[in-house]
């Protein structure tokens, strides 16, 4: 016959729950951090709107036809047209308006896969160095938005002529190129 376990041999007795952590110092600064992050996007909504660009008397920015390089004529040297709210370029928040430093030299789509490139010519005009940062938008031949893209060149001096790459993405058929924010910031 067996033999019962001497005492104090066995199970041992389940031990207490452990009270659960509130994590109170986590939420506070999780709660922070979202609230910090809306009044940045609610500040950048308010503050992006559109621009005139004073430094060239107040012209519209010139859109490049896809698959050729720009080409300004005398004519349109001449006369230049009054921008409407539709041609004008934003300049970003938090930094200066620096459309006239920008021009569209190519712009075209790379082979039937929705990628465009496209190179753009940059002169710093502020006495400092600057970084750009340009947005452009594609449009098919009805002026339908069909894509975006970006640029970048960073510590452009004052004076310094520089070229940036251009990439982006369509949708559709593209027809032309058209810068839409630049954005020069302080190095």
């Amino acid at each position: 016959m067996a033999m019962p376990p001497p005492p104090g041999y066995g199970w041992p007795p389940p031990q207490p729950l452990q009270p659960k952590k509130r994590h109170i110092v986590r939420n506070v600064l999780l709660s922070t951090l979202g609230v910090f992050v809306l009044l940045i996007v609610i500040a950048a909504i308010v503050g992006g709107g559109e621009t005139r660009n004073p430094a060239a008397g107040g012209q519209p920015v010139t859109n490049v036809p896809a698959g050729s390089p720009a080409t300004t004529s005398k004519a349109t040297a001449a006369a230049p047209k009054k921008p409407t709210p539709a041609t004008t370029v934003g300049r970003g928040y938090g930094s200066e308006d620096a459309s006239a430093d920008v021009k569209l030299t190519s712009c075209a789509d790379t082979g039937g896969y929705g990628l465009v490139s496209g190179k753009l010519a940059i002169v710093n005009h502020s006495p400092g160095r600057s970084d750009y940062f340009i947005d452009v938008t594609f449009l098919d031949a009805a002026g339908t938005n069909i894509g975006s893209g970006f640029a970048s060149a960073s510590a452009v001096e004052g004076g310094q002529r520089a070229t940036a790459d251009l990439v982006g993405s369509v949708s559709g058929k593209l027809a032309t190129c058209k810068v839409i924010t630049v954005q020069r910031t302080a190095s």
